[in-house]
């Protein structure tokens, strides 16, 4: 892995980290890429919800096949990584010169 991607990968994982301390009321640093939604207790409506506000931070969609199987922090970052890499480029994500 690119040290680029994998800096960026750590950066998701600590906004999913952040997303969901806020969301359970649970210290931050109690949390891990290995913490299980589980273990932290959220439960599929709130699985559903931070799905909703990663899509809207990284202006992604993630299906509903692949949450169904994401079930730690780890494996959500790595689905919110696949996510923007495969985000074609638009016109719009570039900055005008005109």
């Amino acid at each position: 892995m690119e040290m680029e991607t994998i800096q960026q990968l750590e950066t998701i994982q600590q906004h999913c980290i952040k997303l969901i301390a806020t969301a359970k009321k649970v210290p931050p640093e109690t949390l891990s890429p290995a913490s299980t939604f589980d273990e932290v207790g959220l439960d599929s409506l709130d699985k559903v919800t931070l799905a909703f506000d990663v899509e809207e931070a990284y202006d992604i969609a993630i299906p509903e096949s692949a949450l169904a199987t994401i079930d730690n922090i780890g494996a959500m970052a790595a689905a919110i990584q696949q996510a923007v890499a495969a985000k074609p480029v638009t016109p719009d994500s570039q900055t005008s010169t005109a």
